[in-house]
């Protein structure tokens, strides 16, 4: 059975009193184009599986390509095109959050960049919380996140705000509980 680049498999044939040594021309045509068809359905299988795998690359690259790997947010790439989409929505508002944690480089020098991290990953799910399941939370880089949020008017704009500081007044990290201040910004359009 031929498969794209080289033989893919063998057909044996025989008849029910035994084996004989002669085929007819149109048997072995037919014999010929089963076993071609066979080897297609296998190189099918495997372009199929190819196929598979080059999506699931496709769908790694593209998480890393969008997502921050410490928090598992969407990243600054991710924020601006979900920010550009929603402003160019022909109705609705956007309103956008920019956080900013104070004195970040205090956490990591007095509690290792481990305590760092853990502090920016409940801040990360601290915005989880707070916001809906369409809003966008993003970590821009460093201590610098941004909320995304469609259709809220300033008021709801500052609770979300507000709830996300009262979260950082208290984190645990690393055996170590820290007071984390920030500062928040809110634009809206």
């Amino acid at each position: 059975m031929p498969g794209e680049n080289r033989l893919t498999g063998v057909m044996v044939l025989g008849d029910r009193i035994g084996v004989t040594t002669s085929f007819s021309r149109s048997d072995l045509r037919l014999f010929e184009t089963l076993a071609e068809h066979a080897g297609m359905s296998f190189e099918f299988d495997r372009l199929e599986q190819a196929i598979g795998r080059m999506q699931e690359l496709q769908a790694r690259l593209e998480e890393q390509a969008f997502r921050d790997p410490l928090t598992g947010l969407p990243n600054r790439a991710l924020l601006m095109a979900r920010l550009e989409a929603s402003l160019a929505r022909p109705s609705g508002s956007a309103t956008l959050l920019y956080i900013d944690l104070d004195d970040f480089k205090r956490i990591n020098d007095e509690g290792g960049h481990a305590a760092g991290d853990a502090v920016l990953v409940a801040l990360a799910e601290r915005m989880r919380d707070c916001v809906r399941p369409d809003d966008t939370a993003a970590r821009l880089g460093g201590d610098e996140f941004a909320l995304l949020l469609e259709d809220v008017d300033d008021v709801d704009g500052e609770a979300v705000a507000a709830r996300i500081l009262a979260g950082l007044v208290d984190v645990a990290a690393d055996g170590l509980r820290l007071s984390v201040g920030s500062s928040v910004g809110i634009a809206s359009s």
